[in-house]
């Protein structure tokens, strides 16, 4: 594991949200469209309408090869997480990268101070880089 496969899942996990968030507001424009188009027949809303399904169906694939990208990451950073030999080391990856809290949260939750806990994620980096992720992008 990598700082920069950690890196990738958190990039990763945010475009996903924001694909996501794409996807909603679409919906929301073909509903309006759909409304409009019960009422008034014309050619240029139901080419919208089929531009916006056709946009909506290239987002839906997007959103897809994103889950499955994040849920091989996830898997990595699983096993990487259970292979660290403290229970402690790997409540902080855990509470950091699965859950995805701030450092600060970390800090307050298991009662350590802020370097303590940035500092057990850079232990297990140096000790945990037996295999890089990147082969699978």
């Amino acid at each position: 594991m990598t700082r920069a496969d950690l890196t990738r899942l958190r990039k990763l996990r945010a475009e996903l949200g924001e694909t996501e968030e794409r996807i909603l507001s679409l919906m929301e424009s073909m509903e309006r469209i759909t409304a409009t188009c019960e009422t008034i027949r014309g050619g240029s809303r139901q080419d919208k309408f089929a531009a916006y399904a056709a946009r909506m169906e290239s987002l839906e694939r997007r959103r897809d090869s994103l889950m499955r990208r994040i849920r091989r990451l996830e898997r990595a950073v699983e096993e990487w997480i259970r292979m660290q030999p403290r229970e402690t080391v790997r409540e902080c990856l855990r509470l950091r990268h699965i859950e995805g809290l701030a450092w600060r949260k970390i800090a307050r939750r298991m009662q350590y101070s802020l370097p303590a806990v940035r500092k057990m994620e850079q232990v297990a980096l140096k000790k945990g880089r037996k295999g890089d992720l990147h082969a699978d992008d």
